[in-house]
């Protein structure tokens, strides 16, 4: 796999910083975010009306969104592991198929 850019060239480094940090936010504010509406959901349903039916539509939806929140986590997860793999299946050439590795570490 060859980048065409160079990740050790230090013009680049305000674009990582910028990735990395966007990155974090997600990373930080999906919790945070589904915290605060899963209270919110859960709680509105037991202050309107309390009924079992509106507390396990509020449930639900909160779960999904834990869902939602687990993919997201799960597509830096696969995007490096398959990058990896990729690196790995023991292709010759002269290009070095684990730069990527470089580029991410310079991301964080």
């Amino acid at each position: 796999m060859y980048l065409l850019l160079d990740c050790t060239d230090p013009t680049f480094a305000p674009l990582f910083n910028i990735i990395g940090l966007v990155i974090k936010v997600i990373w930080w504010g999906i919790p945070i975010a589904l915290i605060i509406l899963a209270t919110l959901d859960l709680g509105r349903a037991v202050i309107e009306n309390g009924k079992d039916e509106d507390v396990a539509k509020h449930r639900k939806r909160a779960l999904r969104r834990l869902l939602y929140a687990v993919l997201v986590f799960a597509v830096v997860w696969i995007v490096k592991t398959v990058l990896h793999l990729v690196g790995t299946l023991g292709f010759t050439s002269d290009v070095d198929v684990n730069s990527w590795e470089t580029c991410w570490q310079q991301i964080f």
